[in-house]
């Protein structure tokens, strides 16, 4: 039996008896929600995503997915699907390969995922040029499935990458494949912001992933901090880990935040004043 990535509503009732949730006035969080559609490896993604895409209409919810080439490639009327419904579409590369130039680097990251350098070094771009044509096939491979040109301009690097080295020429690269908005970067607590610019590239900083949420009191401290530093809470999750069981406390979760926060949700454009039919 598949074991929930987050823990039941039920679980969290402690923290209500504990005064967590404060009943009365309630303090501001906005909340930006974004999904990592890489359903190649993991083909339950695909089995989840109308399940998801229900949920999301449910609670009247815009959102960005971020679709590797390959799945667009694979599953167009799933791609397809997504794009009907409203909801933003940007890259996660092909194959999820990572932008990575040095060995240096990816030594870097094997030591930040505890894994082998040299194996994400073989799996890695390593030239700019390589990493550029991946970005216009990617690009190419989600249009082909929606029908749509020119509706592609958003980026997110497989395993964050872009947060553990500090190779320039990430950005040079996205911003000349046309990638106005990145989404690759965790948030910087010391310095809180909900965007920010580099090298012409809008970067909008994300918070935590559903993994997180097999502890609840560590996530709500995380929307605490955001709702403090008035920045998102920017919630990633992927729709392989979303089983009807994990969609429904995924639910809850959203339903945990709501009452114990003003919530607004945000689409990712709306974080720094975009809008859709002229950013995607």
């Amino acid at each position: 039996m598949e074991r929930p990535l987050i823990l039941p509503f039920l679980a969290l009732l402690p923290l209500l008896a504990q005064g967590c949730l404060a009943q009365g006035d309630k303090e501001p969080l906005t909340v930006v929600l974004t999904f990592d559609y890489e359903d190649l490896s993991h083909e339950e993604g695909g089995r989840n995503i109308d399940a998801l895409l229900q949920v999301l209409e449910k609670r009247n919810l815009s959102v960005a997915f971020f679709v590797l080439g390959a799945t667009a490639e694979k599953y167009p009327e799933k791609v397809r699907r997504i794009h009907e419904k409203g909801h933003i579409l940007g890259m996660h590369t092909y194959y999820h390969n990572l932008p990575l130039f040095t060995r240096e680097d990816a030594e870097r990251v094997g030591r930040v995922y505890g894994v082998d350098g040299e194996a994400e070094w073989r799996k890695s771009f390593k030239t700019p040029e390589a990493f550029l044509r991946d970005l216009m096939d990617t690009r190419a491979a989600i249009e082909r499935a929606t029908g749509k040109n020119g509706t592609v301009a958003a980026f997110r690097a497989p395993s964050m990458v872009v947060n553990w080295v500090s190779d320039e020429v990430y950005y040079r690269v996205l911003r000349e494949a046309g990638v106005r908005v990145d989404s690759s970067v965790y948030q910087d607590f010391e310095n809180p912001r909900a965007y920010y610019v580099v090298d012409g590239v809008i970067e909008v900083p994300l918070v935590t992933f559903e993994s997180r949420l097999k502890n609840p009191k560590k996530a709500l401290d995380l929307a605490e901090e955001c709702s403090k530093k008035g920045v998102p809470f920017h919630f990633v999750a992927h729709p392989q880990a979303l089983s009807p069981e994990n969609l429904r406390e995924f639910e809850d979760f959203l339903d945990l935040l709501e009452a114990r926060y003003d919530v607004t949700y945000l689409r990712l454009d709306e974080v720094y004043g975009g809008e859709n039919k002229n950013i995607y």
